[in-house]
């Protein structure tokens, strides 16, 4: 269960965060979503909270199998909002193409593809934390999304978390061989293990000296 009351927020955003928590905690889905989507309008870069929306979207879909016709209203309604997100994106109003593309997910909750452009348009507008985690919710859905891969590599490498920007990379060349870009971002960061062990030596050796 998330923290209900998670620090650095308004007096609003965490009094609407913390009844969707118990919303969640007597499985109360739907209003969960409702209340989770207006803390991810307030404050776009509350990680824990939209990835708690997609999580209870999910869930939501699992409980509810709408029947045939439904998904395809789902579906048609999905596409529209990305169509909306599209030409948002293309006119640089990325926080109104991370809302078309939420809006787009709701409606398809499990679709990687989606979660993917939310992720780019979090990333394009600063917010590489929050970019990092929806890249790593697209993996637990494809594990071999070669975008998602390459895009946590990137990240985790800027983020200085290197063992994990490797693991991105190496699961990469696994899919594609032939990644030369992957294969030199791998070598670059076996480069960067050493230059960190001979530093530690350094400094080591120095120590020793006095």
């Amino acid at each position: 269960m998330p923290s209900p009351n998670p620090i650095n927020l308004s007096p609003e955003v965490a009094d609407i965060y913390k009844k969707a928590t118990e919303a969640l905690s007597k499985k109360n889905y739907a209003y969960a979503v409702e209340l989770l989507w207006q803390v991810t309008l307030l404050k776009e870069d509350f990680t824990e909270a939209r990835h708690l929306l997609h999580i209870t979207e999910k869930k939501m879909a699992e409980i509810t199998r709408p029947d045939i016709t439904l998904k395809l209203v789902a579906l048609t309604r999905s596409g529209l909002f990305r169509i909306k997100a599209l030409f948002c994106e293309i006119q640089g109003r990325l926080p109104e193409a991370v809302i078309a593309y939420e809006s787009a997910l709701r409606s398809d909750p499990c679709n990687p593809s989606i979660l993917r452009k939310i992720a780019i348009s979090l990333f394009k507008s600063g917010m590489s934390e929050s970019a990092i985690a929806l890249f790593e919710e697209v993996l637990q859905i494809k594990n071999d999304d070669l975008v998602a891969l390459k895009k946590l590599g990137a990240l985790y490498k800027e983020k200085g978390d290197l063992q994990r920007a490797r693991s991105c990379y190496a699961n990469l060349l696994k899919l594609s061989p032939f990644d030369r870009e992957s294969e030199t971002a791998l070598k670059n960061l076996d480069a960067l293990d050493v230059i960190k062990e001979q530093y530690k030596g350094g400094d080591a050796s120095e120590l020793k000296e006095r």
